[in-house]
């Protein structure tokens, strides 16, 4: 008997007390109608990434970006803004996470491309993200992180990449001050190994796991 995937995520039904309850094996292929219920009922940022997150864990890359893209041409919505007018600092925080997760998977999938022309392409989607969310929060250490792995994408194309990975990888350490979280941490001892066992003559590894520094 096949074993199902029973987490749900729970979907608040926009001006009633009824939620809509989604489990995680029933999640289409096609996410379009996802997006279309979860721009219908006003859902929250957070329960955006939840869906985007499972099927990023699925495996379904393409889906977890259009769930991301889904949600971020309404962010200047009306609705939306008054939806987080009493909660102005987790609308911010929610845009940069989703910001910065497209970042990452941008950048995941440049640093995997041989093709230059689409590596060029998904490069500057990768920027337009980080620049989006300078935009709205230059501080912010996630986006900085960010700025780090893309510039380690470009170890073998660039070289001042890993100088520029280690200052925005310090940039982030030092606006942690004393309190290090391991994914900061982590990031930062990754750049000190490239740099010490690497450098320019080692083999970079296409596959960077960034997903998990950038969403905790």
């Amino acid at each position: 008997m096949p074993m199902f995937d029973t987490r749900s995520i729970i979907v608040p039904v926009r001006g009633r007390s009824d939620v809509i309850e989604i489990f995680l094996h029933e999640l289409p292929f096609d996410p379009s109608d996802v997006v279309e219920m979860l721009r219908s009922e006003l859902a929250p940022l957070e329960i955006w990434c939840e869906f985007a997150m499972a099927y990023y864990k699925r495996g379904d890359r393409r889906q977890f970006r259009e769930i991301l893209l889904g949600v971020v041409d309404a962010f200047d919505v009306y609705e939306m803004q008054d939806y987080y007018r009493a909660a102005q600092s987790k609308f911010t925080d929610d845009r940069l996470r989703i910001l910065n997760l497209l970042a990452a998977s941008a950048t995941l999938v440049f640093v995997s491309q041989v093709n230059q022309e689409i590596r060029s392409d998904w490069k500057q989607k990768a920027l337009e993200y980080i620049g989006r969310a300078d935009k709205i929060q230059a501080s912010h250490v996630p986006t900085k992180l960010c700025k780090s792995l893309f510039w380690l994408g470009e170890l073998h194309h660039d070289s001042n990449a890993l100088r520029n990975a280690r200052y925005y990888t310090d940039l982030a350490v030092e606006a942690d001050g004393r309190k290090l979280q391991c994914p900061v941490l982590e990031t930062h001892v990754r750049v000190l190994l490239l740099m010490l066992k690497c450098g320019l003559r080692g083999q970079y590894r296409r596959k960077i796991f960034v997903l998990s520094v950038i969403c905790n």
